[in-house]
């Protein structure tokens, strides 16, 4: 079976419009440094992103949900829906979108409560059969300057 083309653009049109989600925005309202804090705000920003959710971002690719985490963790849930994990070049499509993603992270404003703050960013991806395609998962350690 022959695997379809994957338009890659599709997976870096997810950084910007899931920047303009409210989420990092949400999170710029006086941040304590205390993790119990922090898993608090997360948990009030998912909630208020989620109420605009699921969110088509291209003809390919929607964002279904968030989720805080515990110990400072945000997670977006994305499901590519016109292919499923079968017709992927999975190790390619990870390494293009890790790349592309992580550099979002280190240097999107919106972002920078995240940074600011050291939370754990995972980026869950799905396809159109609601399969786990991959996550992408950046720690502090991966987008620190």
């Amino acid at each position: 079976m022959e695997k379809k083309k994957f338009n890659y653009k599709v997976v870096l049109t997810v950084l910007a419009t899931l920047i303009a989600i409210k989420g990092g925005k949400y999170l710029i309202d006086q941040f304590d440094k205390s993790s119990i804090v922090i898993d608090k705000k997360l948990l009030e920003a998912s909630q208020e992103v989620n109420k605009n959710l699921p969110m088509m971002l291209s003809s390919g690719l929607r964002v279904d949900s968030t989720m805080a985490l515990p110990d400072k963790t945000f997670q977006y849930v994305l499901t590519l829906i016109n292919v499923s994990k079968d017709e992927l070049n999975l190790e390619e499509l990870k390494k293009i979108s890790y790349k592309e993603v992580l550099n979002n992270v280190k240097t999107s404003s919106d972002l920078k409560p995240f940074r600011d703050n050291k939370v754990t960013l995972i980026y869950l991806y799905k396809d159109k059969n609601n399969n786990e395609i991959f996550k992408l998962i950046f720690t502090y350690n991966d987008y620190k300057e």
